[in-house]
């Protein structure tokens, strides 16, 4: 494999903070447009012009707020339109700050990627196209990078480890870009990578990465490695065993990643609500690494987990279905990891949340953006469950039918009302169902109300779905 190192013309500001956009927005998946097929003209358009209204909700609205301080907005694999480039170029453009984009394209024909690595500023073009052929496709990753002072260079990572139903016709990938800022001082160094999916499924794959990574003299650190994904199982062994290789020890030459972190940003659920199938973008840091503090929990928008058996920590955001996250991050190396020194695992614990709704975004043009309390966002999502299996017993014949859909429209206005009543006060929410929880003493696994409401067991669950129904039976 080549290696690459491409030198930033910009380094961490004072504060040395990063913001971040995680766009967690849902592209049909393989089988549902074909094998290696571009995405349709429609998905395209409303792709192009959500980019267009999100580039003019974040000019004025963020973007003069922290100038200097760098920005990342992320994508997930497979996800951008070629039709789309100008949309991106043009964000990036008008930003008046260090940005980086780092998005996904859609499967490129051989042509097209040919055009691509002729327009960008990667080095040894022809390294980059060793290997491929007219007839193939190209998985790969657009990465967009300005100093916010008018200079802009663009570049692409492709994948080196097509999955299995790529593996017949994409290309794979023999070049590496390790992107260094210029200052490598403490406090000022960012240094970071792009990985697409399947690159990360198997720990020799990541050994070999890393390796390749450490190969430069003298040797760096890696503080951030950005996963493209378009996965289904966020739980799924391979890549949580892959992310373990991923923090060991630097031997045998590997790059040091031990105070740094992987950010995995997923293709959404379809639906919104909760979901143990795809979204669920996160995270990653080593074990020891981790936010040993006792943090206050549940948190708003995401959680905390361990997995100490592979040996990291992972933050998870709690929506998975198409939406947009805003979070302020501190590079790990900058962090303390003494108990009780840090609470949060991003700056004064604030992640926010907008929805994605086909082309535009957010909850109201006022406040786009806003935080997931976390046993409200649960309740709601239980709620909505609910709701729809309500409806699906609006097939029943009549009269039960009648019957159903009084009980739904009533249910909808019940479940709108608690929500707005309870609002954000997570405290009182956790007081009323603890009272109501004491209906159940005596019960086998009752009461079990942990703090955190994805811990919830199934019967839990089953009770607080039916607090909403029968309060609407007797409304």
């Amino acid at each position: 494999m080549n290696l690459f190192p491409i030198s930033t013309s910009w380094a961490l500001a004072s504060d040395t903070l990063v913001d971040f956009f995680i766009l967690q927005w849902r592209t049909p998946l393989l089988e549902e447009r074909g094998a290696c097929k571009s995405i349709d003209t429609n998905l395209a358009k409303e792709r192009e012009n959500f980019l267009r209204e999100f580039h003019s909700w974040l000019v004025p609205n963020f973007d003069k707020k922290k100038p200097v301080r760098p920005l990342f907005i992320i994508a997930p694999e497979l996800s951008l339109p070629i039709a789309c480039e100008q949309a991106v170029n043009d964000l990036v453009s008008n930003l008046n700050r260090p940005t980086v984009f780092i998005v996904g394209y859609e499967f490129l024909v051989w042509k097209q990627y040919l055009e691509l690595i002729e327009a960008s500023d990667l080095p040894e073009k022809e390294k980059w196209c060793k290997g491929g052929n007219e007839g193939g496709f190209v998985n790969a990753a657009g990465i967009w990078i300005s100093d916010g002072k008018g200079n802009k260079k663009k570049y692409l990572q492709t994948k080196s480890s097509p999955s299995r139903p790529e593996h017949a016709a994409v290309f794979s990938g023999t070049s590496y870009l390790l992107f260094l800022t210029e200052n490598q001082a403490n406090g000022k160094r960012l240094n970071f990578s792009v990985q697409i999916c399947s690159d990360f499924t198997s720990d020799e794959k990541v050994k070999s990465f890393r390796k390749n990574l450490g190969s430069t003299q003298p040797p760096h650190n890696l503080d951030i490695t950005i996963l493209l994904q378009c996965n289904p199982d966020q739980n799924a062994i391979q890549f949580r065993s892959a992310i373990k290789t991923y923090f060991l020890p630097p031997v045998e030459g590997m790059i040091d990643t031990t105070k740094g972190c992987i950010v995995l940003v997923n293709n959404s659920n379809e639906a919104h609500g909760l979901s143990t199938e795809w979204g669920q973008s996160k995270l990653g840091v080593q074990f020891t690494q981790g936010w040993k503090a006792p943090i206050q929990s549940p948190q708003a928008s995401y959680l905390v987990r361990n997995q100490p058996d592979f040996e990291h920590q992972e933050i998870i955001f709690r929506e998975s279905g198409p939406g947009i996250y805003q979070f302020t991050y501190k590079p790990r190396y900058l962090v303390t990891t003494i108990p009780g020194s840090d609470d949060f695992p991003f700056h004064e614990g604030n992640v926010l949340y907008a929805k994605i709704n086909g082309d535009s975004f957010g909850q109201s043009p006022c406040q786009p953006f806003i935080d997931l309390p976390a046993s409200i966002y649960w309740f709601n999502a239980h709620w909505s469950k609910t709701q729809i299996a309500l409806a699906e017993q609006k097939k029943d014949p009549e009269p039960k039918q009648m019957i159903i859909d009084l009980l739904l429209k009533v249910y909808n206005q019940i479940q709108s009302e608690w929500i707005k009543k309870i609002d954000s006060r997570e405290a009182m929410l956790h007081e009323a169902i603890n009272a109501y929880f004491l209906c159940f003493i005596g019960m086998p696994r009752f009461p079990f109300n942990p703090p955190e409401p994805s811990e919830w067991n199934d019967e839990s669950c089953i009770v607080i779905c039916k607090l909403l129904e029968n309060y609407a039976l007797v409304f």
